[in-house]
């Protein structure tokens, strides 16, 4: 079935959805073939463009961190509970778009709107989305406890702290390295909690 006849919109919208996917490098075009799934970066494209959304998403938090308002926090927070739920029903394409979700936030707050489009391809090009992929279920929820974590030093307002960890973050470096071991450890005390509970014993049958 035709994608515009399936999502009930006309072929210039799809026209659209698609140009705008390749031009933010999601998808590729190619003349008489159509259009395909872009391939991940190479290890070289990812490094050199990462300096470029560090230096966008650091300046956007500099700029807005002393005005965030409870309405920013509130939003934060939606996308957060949708993010946990998407986490522990493993749906990835949930988990990438609040994950992205949570950084444009970030990006309009910090004044740099008129550049979402060029960050939008710096994101698709250097995001650790392509890392959720490799994460299996049962650790899939530390992408949910990394976005707290990162949310709770925006709420206490330490600049250099918050500053390092959003950094650390996007370069998939310490911090995520911290949580997930966080998450690890409550995965296997939960595992040995539920190991060490005995099985409820039954009712003796009452006699006739």
């Amino acid at each position: 079935m035709p994608l515009a006849a399936h999502y009930g919109v006309s072929r210039a919208t799809v026209r659209q959805a698609f140009g705008q996917l390749v031009q933010e490098g999601l998808l590729v075009a190619r003349r008489n073939c159509g259009v395909s799934v872009a391939t991940p970066p190479s290890d070289a494209v990812r490094e050199l463009l990462m300096p470029m959304r560090v230096m966008a998403e650091t300046y956007a938090l500099r700029h807005c961190l002393a005005s965030l308002t409870d309405d920013d926090f509130r939003e934060w927070e939606r996308l957060l509970a949708r993010l946990e739920a998407s986490c522990f029903e493993a749906n990835y394409a949930v988990v990438t778009e609040c994950d992205f979700d949570f950084h444009r936030h970030l990006m309009v707050r910090g004044g740099l709107g008129d550049l979402l489009s060029l960050w939008t391809t710096l994101i698709t090009k250097t995001a650790t989305f392509y890392e959720h992929e490799k994460l299996n279920q049962q650790m899939l929820p530390a992408v949910h406890l990394m976005h707290v974590e990162l949310l709770a030093l925006f709420r206490a307002r330490d600049e250099a702290a918050a500053v390092r960890a959003l950094t650390e973050h996007i370069l998939n470096g310490a911090f995520n390295e911290q949580v997930r071991q966080l998450w690890a450890a409550k995965i296997r005390k939960r595992m040995r909690h539920s190991s060490s509970t005995p099985f409820p014993s039954l009712p003796s049958p009452r006699s006739s």
